[in-house]
């Protein structure tokens, strides 16, 4: 007796479901990454560029209320 309690039909080791749920998230945890990223290189891009009252005014307007 190895002391794992037998798996029923449908039912996946704990490293199966570990994975398949990485798999699953990985992506999704990507793009949440990526969205951020654009956030900060627009920030970045008009404080560069343009002036603090262009930097100002894309801030209140990436706000939601």
């Amino acid at each position: 007796m190895s002391g794992d309690a037998p798996a029923g039909p449908g039912h996946l080791p704990a490293r199966a479901e570990f994975d398949r749920l990485l798999r699953l998230s990985l992506p999704v945890a990507a793009a949440q990454v990526l969205t951020m990223l654009a956030g900060v290189v627009d920030t970045v891009m008009l404080g560069w560029e343009l002036s603090v009252e262009a930097l100002a005014a894309a801030s209140l307007a990436g706000t939601r209320p």
